[in-house]
């Protein structure tokens, strides 16, 4: 169902993580396209009970930016979340949605996108147009050794070049972990703060 480089990918993960989330819910999202959730029932075609399935892949390989347009602490940051620029989160994100729109009970009860969506170019176009991050942005200033460029914490969580400050949340993870990030943060935080109690 996905390349042989999808595939190599998604084999580097142990067994046990998985490739794609599910998430079930109990109402009418159509085109959900908005950074905070909002029921869209006034949307649907005639009033009735909903099920909404979203397909999340669960560990992304695009990367994005956030970045400085001026030296003002008050100005906003610029923020390019890159979404789907990588061929291979492409396709696993086709593939899953595929998985649930193939489904026979799927099929039959199907009101949005609708049969217009058939193609993996439509799927991939229905995709980019409601996909929202589900609230995990992560990897913004990565974790690295000291020499890494690509690195903006040391692997004590302190910021390269900077003394005294330390980030420690899920913008410092060097990739997503597949699943939901909560349980990693906590791990990450009890560890940096063993590291600080040592004076590290």
């Amino acid at each position: 169902m996905v390349s042989t480089d999808a595939k190599a990918y998604l084999e580097k993960m142990p067994e046990s993580c998985p490739d794609i989330e599910y998430l079930a819910v109990d109402a009418y999202f159509g085109q959900y396209s908005s950074p905070l959730l909002r029921l869209h029932e006034e949307y649907a075609k005639e009033p009735g009970n909903y099920v909404s399935i979203v397909v999340s892949p669960a560990a992304p390989r695009s990367r994005g930016s956030v970045t400085i347009k001026t030296s003002k602490a008050s100005d906003p940051p610029v923020i390019d979340p890159n979404w789907m620029a990588d061929p291979i989160d492409a396709e696993i994100a086709v593939a899953g949605y595929k998985r649930i729109i193939l489904a026979d009970d799927v099929q039959e009860a199907e009101i949005y996108p609708g049969p217009g969506v058939e193609t993996d170019e439509q799927i991939l176009e229905q995709i980019r147009n409601s996909l929202v991050p589900v609230f995990h942005a992560s990897t913004t200033c990565r974790m690295g050794k000291t020499d890494d460029p690509d690195a903006v914490v040391d692997t004590k969580a302190r910021v390269i070049g900077v003394k005294g400050l330390r980030v420690i949340d899920a913008s410092s993870f060097a990739l997503l972990p597949p699943g939901h990030p909560m349980s990693t943060v906590y791990a990450l935080a009890e560890k940096i703060a063993d590291d600080i109690k040592r004076g590290d």
